[in-house]
């Protein structure tokens, strides 16, 4: 089922006549709204009628059409912005059909409703939770086209959604099947950090005239860049190159220095 509205017209607004030019692929209510029936397309035209003051006859004012196509779900697939996520991160995924236009409007609304499960291969890699959970509010299976999915530790894991329909006979999924399934492949990986020296502060304590050696848990799968972040009107105390050594000098003070990794996969 899906809500027709309408702005504009005559002010102020009075009743709208809706009508459709096929019955038998779609009804449409007085309120404006359409129940697909069918496979196919119609047109749905809602009128605004007046009474004319000199002849008292009633004369249409304004109108509009639409066009409705009523579908069946061929297949199903999970839209993702990403496939690669940094531990402790999340994402909403959701629902689609197999062209664009096949959100989770035309089908979200379903007469029987359909039913959404989501699994995970592996739960300590990935968590799935829905959209409401945050508010402690839970949401029938039947509305969880869209979830949340949270990044926990490194590593590969499998997130699967099964649609299925509550009465075949229904007619909504192509060749009265009962249910379509999708599945994606999330790889987690860790954030960057420096494991040499620990600075889970974020600070690097030195005496003047040293040196240390700096790396991250990245270092063997990705490149890595090292800079001093010290504008122009300000000497930075310490140096570092491209391997990551970083020198002190005989000035005492702070410096910033801004640790990149580049992942294979641009990120």
């Amino acid at each position: 089922m899906m809500q027709i509205t309408s702005e504009g017209g005559p002010q102020p607004q009075s009743n709208i006549i809706f009508s459709i030019s096929d019955e038998k692929i779609a009804s449409v209510k007085s309120t404006g709204l359409v129940r697909g029936v069918a496979v196919g397309n119609g047109t749905v035209t809602g009128v605004v009628q007046a009474v004319d003051a000199e002849t008292g006859k009633l004369v249409v004012v304004s109108q509009d059409k639409v066009e409705v196509e009523v579908i069946q779900l061929t297949a199903v697939r999970i839209r993702a912005p990403i496939t690669r996520m940094k531990t402790g991160t999340q994402m909403a995924v959701y629902v689609m059909g197999i062209t664009s236009s096949q959100t989770p409007f035309p089908f979200g609304n379903a007469v029987q409703g359909l039913m959404f499960h989501w699994s995970v291969t592996k739960r300590d890699t990935l968590d799935v939770k829905t959209r409401h959970s945050e508010t402690s509010f839970h949401l029938p299976a039947k509305y969880n086209f869209a979830v949340d999915v949270y990044a926990r530790v490194k590593g590969e894991s499998g997130l699967e959604v099964v649609v299925k329909v509550l009465d075949p006979a229904a007619n909504q999924f192509h060749n009265m099947a009962r249910e379509l399934s999708d599945e994606i492949q999330i790889q987690v990986f860790e954030k960057l950090y420096l494991v040499t020296p620990e600075a889970e502060a974020e600070q690097i304590l030195m005496s003047p005239n040293s040196f240390i050696k700096l790396q991250t848990n990245r270092d063997q799968v990705a490149s890595r860049s090292y800079r001093v972040l010290d504008g122009p009107d300000k000497v930075p105390v310490v140096k570092v190159d491209a391997g990551g050594f970083l020198i002190s000098g005989s000035l005492i003070g702070s410096s910033t220095i801004e640790v990149i990794s580049q992942e294979l996969f641009g990120m």
